[in-house]
């Protein structure tokens, strides 16, 4: 699946089950940064947790928004009594906008590198990296401003893409 990834080769054939993955995990995230204060952690060490939360839930949001394009915004964990046919998506533009905010939390609430030891854990950089790959993808002509996807609205009509050419 990393291969998939890192060769952009991310299809509808062999997406791998990426929506229920990013869903389940963005959950988990959502559940997280509920229930976070609850816990006797130290102020410092809490803060660093939670920025690598918000970048982990950006992480899985990019994910999400390259195979599918617009998403549904999951900002809090649903209760499994939540009328899930009552989520619409929201639009790329928001998406886009969500992740930035999930990437600039965690940027403020992370050290810019890590110990040896701690490798493999979030850091303001990739956050940063993360942050940018994401502008690329709201900048480039495929998504702002492709006449293509003019038309394409969400159920209750609401435009999932931005309209430039107007």
């Amino acid at each position: 699946s990393c291969n998939l990834i890192n060769s952009s080769s991310i299809s509808s054939v062999n997406e791998f089950g990426i929506w229920g993955q990013t869903a389940y995990f963005t959950r988990k995230c959502n559940l997280f940064l509920e229930h976070i204060h609850l816990t006797p952690l130290e102020e410092s060490e809490r803060e660093e947790w939670i920025g690598e939360v918000h970048f982990m839930r950006a992480f899985y949001n990019f994910l999400s928004l390259r195979v599918y394009g617009p998403i549904p915004k999951y900002d809090k964990a649903l209760n499994i009594s939540a009328d899930f046919k009552q989520i619409e998506r929201a639009s790329f533009d928001e998406i886009v906008e969500f992740i930035v905010e999930d990437c600039d939390k965690a940027i403020s609430s992370l050290p810019s590198r890590r110990e040896f030891n701690y490798y493999g854990r979030a850091t303001a950089a990739a956050a940063y990296a993360l942050k940018s790959r994401v502008l690329l993808y709201a900048a480039s002509p495929l998504y702002n401003g492709n006449p293509a996807y003019a038309s394409v609205k969400s159920t209750s009509g609401k435009p999932l893409f931005s309209d430039y050419s107007k």
